[in-house]
């Protein structure tokens, strides 16, 4: 994916690059990626689709995952390495955000978000089960010796997730 930082989502019909944050395909022997250095991979899947998407606070504000338009009701879906709720420090404009308001907790070093709870409410709306969704529980910033994390070191590597359709 070229990604943007955009609600932007793809179906993917044959190999190549496509602009988009989210990327979907029913088609076997197709693998989909996503590069990250602190943004929230998902993963998804059921027996006839499989998807990646990149969400950011930009994307996830923007609707990313209110554009999928698959009935998640059969999917399971990975939350993988990224920022979540101990590292994800943001500012007070984000109170403004509607959508960000019930997953900001406050504490003493600042306001944070909750990209997992966040993310989790949002494909459930859609139809997923809870139970069907998984977090890894990898924190970048937390786990940046290990794994790239823009926030730790600003670096311009990124970790990259992938899903495979056989």
């Amino acid at each position: 994916m070229n990604q943007r930082h955009s609600a932007s989502l793809a179906l993917v019909q044959k190999p190549g690059l496509y602009h988009a944050d989210g990327l979907f395909t029913k088609h076997r022997g197709h693998f989909l990626a996503v590069k990250t250095a602190d943004c929230l991979p998902l993963l998804l899947a059921n027996e006839d689709v499989i998807g990646v998407i990149h969400m950011g606070w930009r994307s996830a504000e923007k609707g990313i995952l209110k554009n999928i338009s698959f009935d998640l009701t059969d999917f399971k879906v990975a939350a993988g390495l990224g920022l979540r709720s101990c590292c994800y420090q943001v500012g007070n404009e984000f109170r403004e955000f509607g959508e960000f308001s019930s997953y900001l907790r406050t504490t003493s070093k600042g306001v944070f978000f909750q990209p997992i709870r966040f993310a989790r409410d949002q494909l459930i709306a859609k139809g997923l089960k809870k139970d069907n969704f998984f977090d890894l529980s990898l924190c970048s910033y937390c786990l940046r010796r290990d794994f790239f994390s823009y926030r730790g070191s600003k670096t311009g590597k990124r970790n990259l997730s992938f899903i495979g359709f056989r």
